[in-house]
């Protein structure tokens, strides 16, 4: 749950080898999702992250667009069936337009 994305957060931030990380099926709502894309903007080894199967809604899904615009190491973000809406989903496409390695 959130609290989960909160000590993920902290994990990640000082993280120096994790290149893979795989929360399907979580039960990750929008407060985990904004505290792993704060996670990811300083974060410099994670490569691939899957968050298929969770609660993530609009506010998760723009902190992600928003935080993965200046990330170049991630390369895979998975993000199927959560509640991310036409919002979050347009923020992702411009994010997309910017971010080089996704």
């Amino acid at each position: 749950g959130d609290e989960a994305g909160k000590a993920l957060k902290e994990a990640l931030m000082i993280n120096s080898t994790l290149q893979h990380l795989h929360l399907n099926n979580s039960q990750l709502g929008d407060d985990a999702g904004r505290a792993l894309a704060e996670a990811l903007r300083s974060n410099t080894t994670l490569k691939t992250l899957h968050l298929n199967d969770n609660k993530l809604s609009v506010g998760a899904g723009k902190a992600l667009a928003e935080s993965l615009k200046d990330n170049t190491t991630l390369q895979i973000l998975l993000l199927k069936n959560n509640r991310l809406g036409s919002d979050a989903g347009k923020e992702l496409g411009d994010m997309l337009k910017i971010n080089k390695t996704l």
